[in-house]
C-alpha cells in the first residue's frame, strides 16, 4: 500500500452554501483514506474567498491568477504535491469511509494506473442491485471514467499527460478517456470503492461563460480526436 496520495479539489466557494459543499467532500476524504497519508490541495476559482473568511482547514489552498480552466487548475494541484497517487476530484461528493484506501488497493492488486469509485445512485443504471464485486475495465465516460473522482498514478499522469488544458470544463473526462486508450493504460471502475456524487450543484457559478465551457468544448473534442 502506497504511503500518501494526494487529493485535489477544485471548488469556487461563492458563499457559505458551496463552502460547506466543499468542507464535506474534504471531511469525509480523510476517513476515507483510512491509515494512508493524505495531502489535501483546494484549488479556489474565487479570489475573494478567504476575504470573505471561506476558508479550509488542514490543506493547502491554491489560488490561481487565470480564469477558472478545469485542466489548467487541476494540473497547478497536482504540481503542488509528489504522492505516488493523485486523486482529482470535484467539491460536491460524499465518500464512504476506507473508500480511497480500497480504491488504491484494488489498483495495485489489479495493476491499474487509472480508475474511478462507484457511485451507487448513479451505476445502478448499469448494474440494477447487483453490484460487480471485481474492477470493471473500460473507458466509457460517466460509466467505467466518471469525471467526478478519479485515481491514477502519478508516473502515469506525467508520462501520458492526459490534462489537457484546452478543456476548460465539459469533454476533460472524454479527452482524458481517450488519451488512455491511444496510449494503452488500463483504467477500470471500481465497485468496492464508493463515493456519493451531487451532481452539477456548481454549474450555476459558470454565469457569461457557460456556453463556452460547456456545449463549446465539444468542437474542441471534434477538431482533436474526430468525435465527442
Amino acid at each position: 500500500m502506497p504511503a500518501s496520495v494526494d487529493a485535489i479539489i477544485l471548488t469556487n466557494t461563492a458563499d457559505i452554501e458551496f463552502h460547506d459543499l466543499t468542507k464535506t467532500t474534504l471531511d469525509t476524504l480523510r476517513v476515507a483514506c483510512g491509515d494512508m497519508r493524505l495531502n489535501l490541495f483546494v484549488v479556489e476559482s474565487n479570489k475573494e474567498a478567504r476575504a470573505l473568511g471561506l476558508v479550509y482547514e488542514g490543506c493547502e489552498t491554491l489560488v490561481p491568477e487565470d480564469v477558472f480552466n478545469y485542466n489548467r487548475f487541476m494540473l497547478a494541484g497536482l504540481l503542488a504535491g509528489e504522492a505516488e497517487y493523485a486523486l482529482m476530484c470535484n467539491n460536491d461528493l460524499i465518500f464512504e469511509p476506507e473508500s480511497v484506501s480500497t480504491l488504491i488497493a484494488q489498483m495495485v492488486s489489479h495493476r491499474l494506473e487509472s480508475a474511478s469509485p462507484y457511485e451507487p445512485n448513479w451505476h445502478m443504471r448499469y448494474y440494477g442491485e447487483r453490484t460487480p464485486e471485481d474492477p470493471i475495465d473500460g473507458y466509457e465516460i460517466e460509466h467505467h471514467v466518471c469525471g467526478w473522482c478519479i485515481c491514477a498514478r502519478r508516473d502515469m499522469l506525467e508520462r501520458v499527460r492526459p490534462l489537457d488544458e484546452r478543456f476548460s470544463f465539459w469533454c476533460q473526462d472524454s479527452n482524458y478517456s481517450k488519451t488512455l486508450q491511444r496510449e494503452g493504460v488500463r483504467h477500470a471502475l471500481v465497485p468496492a470503492a464508493r463515493v456519493r456524487h451531487e451532481f452539477s450543484r456548481s454549474h450555476g457559478l459558470l454565469g457569461e461563460r457557460h456556453n463556452e465551457m460547456t456545449h463549446g468544448q465539444k468542437a474542441i473534442m471534434l477538431e482533436k480526436w474526430g468525435e465527442l
